[in-house]
């Protein structure tokens, strides 16, 4: 009886073998430069309540004359800012959002509770013909901080309140959410 042994697999077999048993470890260390990315957001307001509720009116109960509504003047107005702090260098853009219930048709009217008939209407200080839009993502419609706010810590804002139809009188809260993306 004749064995033939396939030497092609034995010799296979133990170069296998050999570099399975001729083995080597190397550690890797991987690290990473983990850097804040985001401000310390604050409000400063003249009707300032609290850290996070701005009033209109004249007066510390808010009290606003509905002339004032129908002529965006005086105790309808009230200016606000946003003030950044602890901001990691080379910051270069900080885009703002507001969120919140809109008038139907019309996405630059905040709506809120009791205020079927009055709104509020959010813009940069001196820019009272370019409305924010609430609950958008597209940088024409939602604030985007120029360089001189970013380097001065600082966003001025204006709140104005609206109407359409009659008044409803009495306390208006105009719930609303900013939210901050940073490059």
């Amino acid at each position: 009886m004749n064995k033939h042994i396939n030497y092609t697999a034995v010799v296979l077999l133990l170069f296998s073998a050999n570099s399975f048993a001729i083995s080597d470890s190397v550690t890797v260390d991987i690290t990473a430069n983990i850097k804040e990315t985001t401000c310390d957001i604050s409000l400063s307001a003249q009707n300032l309540q609290g850290a996070n509720a701005i009033t209109f009116g004249s007066d510390a109960d808010g009290r606003v004359i509905d002339e004032d509504i129908i002529n965006a003047t005086g105790s309808a107005l009230t200016k606000f800012s946003l003030n950044i702090d602890g901001c990691p260098a080379g910051l270069s853009t900080i885009k703002t959002r507001f969120s919140g219930t809109t008038r139907a048709g019309d996405p630059t009217w905040l709506m809120g509770w009791g205020s079927d008939n009055v709104g509020v209407a959010l813009y940069r200080e001196g820019e009272e013909t370019t409305l924010f839009h609430i609950n958008s993502s597209i940088d024409s419609e939602i604030l985007v901080w120029r360089p001189d706010e970013i380097q001065n810590k600082k966003a001025n804002l204006m709140a104005r309140l609206l109407q359409v139809g009659q008044v409803s009188y009495g306390n208006h809260i105009f719930p609303m959410t900013m939210l901050f993306s940073y490059e």
